[in-house]
């Protein structure tokens, strides 16, 4: 599982028009996984915070249900890991680490889509997990037709909640930054009067 950014919550996202919905979406998938929006596709331009969302819903799943088995990885590390199992002859080793998971995300799901063998097995556990009720939420650059995966997958990936996200508004990045300009004040210890000496 990769690492979660500590700041990377729900209280520390700031929505405006560009985010709301997909806010809301994610917000919806962490307070009812598996039921709410399964699965649930974000997508955005790089840096608009479709990382931060799913970090998001990681953070609160594990926060609201102790031990719930969340695996939240890149669509690079999926690729890695499956190729490493094909190629040493353990593909089922790898099936059940995915098949245990309570909640599987997965960030740049467009990165899968270049190898047919990788697409087949993540098409597999995709479809294992939705099936069986487990949150699935995956992230992209691109709208779920044009991520590259064949047209079968790519339908099921739009089946449950599909939101985008857009450049923030001038008043809106200026919120951003008024966030990160008290997050970062707030992080930072106080100053030290020095007595006159």
């Amino acid at each position: 599982m990769a690492t979660l950014n500590s700041r990377y919550t729900f209280e520390h996202f700031i929505i405006g028009a560009s985010n709301d919905l997909a806010a809301a979406s994610a917000m919806a998938v962490a307070a009812q996984p598996g039921t709410a929006y399964n699965p649930f596709f974000l997508h955005g331009g790089t840096g608009l915070g479709k990382t931060h969302l799913m970090q998001a819903v990681a953070h609160d799943l594990i926060a609201q249900r102790p031990g719930t088995e969340v695996l939240y990885q890149s669509a690079d590390e999926f690729v890695r890991d499956c190729v490493e199992a094909i190629a040493i002859g353990e593909l089922d080793r790898f099936r059940e680490a995915y098949d245990r998971a309570d909640a599987l995300l997965i960030d740049d799901v467009h990165a899968i889509a270049a190898r047919p063998d990788v697409q087949a097995e993540f098409a597999a556990v995709f479809r294992a997990l939705v099936g069986r009720g487990v949150q699935v939420m995956l992230t992209s650059d691109r709208p779920p037709a044009h991520v590259g995966a064949d047209a079968a997958l790519a339908r099921s990936f739009a089946l449950g909640r599909v939101a985008v996200v857009t450049g923030p508004s001038w008043e809106h990045r200026l919120a951003i930054l008024e966030a990160l300009r008290e997050s970062r004040f707030a992080a930072e210890p106080a100053a030290t009067a020095l007595a006159p000496q």
